[in-house]
């Protein structure tokens, strides 16, 4: 009927980044004077968002003795579904540790004094990177003592889970006589 219009739903899956242009042609049977209106396109944008998370565990975790060394493997992962952008992975490894080293896997590592940073200028979803810290525990006297550190890392891409963006992991130093 003249002046009549149909409406059609189309459901499709939305890409991890965008823009999505949906394209819509009808046809008649019938002539049609004006073809030139028988197409419309739709831009939409996509969000970018990227999932990242971080896990972190310690080579001693428990009765590991003052003077010796051990380190922190801190694992980096973008769930995704979109790449991660400016990803920082960041410890402050706790007083009575000294950091030796700090090695990466995936992302450009430095440190000063206890702070350590881990950053990729952008991380795949459903890939990886990681760092190691290596540390030495001081002396702990007579005392036997736990240290607690934690990384985190942020994204610059919105993040939809910020509940994974930290790890911890605790050990134990035990105090060592010196005889």
């Amino acid at each position: 009927a003249v002046g009549a219009s149909v409406t059609r739903t189309v459901t499709f899956t939305v890409p991890a980044s965008g823009p999505v242009n949906a394209t819509s042609t009808v046809t008649t049977t019938t002539a049609d004077p004006v073809l030139s209106n028988n197409t419309g396109t739709a831009t939409m944008g996509v969000n970018d968002s990227a999932d990242v998370g971080v896990v972190k565990t310690a080579s001693q975790p428990n009765g590991s003795g003052a003077g010796s060394t051990m380190s922190f493997s801190i694992v980096v992962s973008n769930y995704g579904p979109s790449t991660a952008q400016g990803v920082t992975v960041t410890d402050a490894v706790p007083a009575g540790l000294t950091v030796l080293s700090v090695t990466g896997n995936g992302l450009s590592t430095s440190f000063s004094g206890q702070n350590v940073v881990g950053t990729v200028a952008s991380l795949a979803a459903n890939t990886s990177a990681s760092l190691t810290i290596v540390v030495s525990m001081g002396n702990t006297g007579s005392a036997t003592l736990s240290y607690t550190n934690t990384a985190t890392v942020i994204t610059s891409t919105p993040d939809p889970t910020p509940t994974n963006n930290t790890g911890t992991s605790t050990i134990t130093v035990e105090a060592r006589a010196d005889v």
